[in-house]
């Protein structure tokens, strides 16, 4: 008599529903790749706006305080100037 429990032929493994196909997961890193390229081109605008109005707020901030030095010691900050070189050829 034979095992009920024992089956004739051997059992296959059974594919479970997180194993992916290699080509199935460049697939879906291609289509992620598109998405963030898009996502990068769409955003990048707003990154340049922002990076020009921080540009613009220092520039004001540098004016002001020229503007108070100015008024407290009725000249502007000495500069320093580079001489010129004693070039005989000019």
């Amino acid at each position: 008599m034979s095992d009920p429990y024992s089956s004739p032929e051997p059992l296959k493994p059974r594919r479970r529903w997180y194993q992916f196909s290699v080509e199935g997961l460049l697939v879906i890193l291609a289509i992620l790749a598109a998405c963030a390229g898009t996502y990068y081109r769409a955003t990048r605008p707003t990154r340049d706006d922002e990076q020009r109005a921080k540009v613009v707020e220092k520039l004001k901030a540098l004016g002001d305080a020229l503007q108070k030095h100015e008024d407290a010691y009725k000249k502007f900050p000495k500069v320093l100037e580079e001489k010129p070189a004693n070039n005989p050829a000019s």
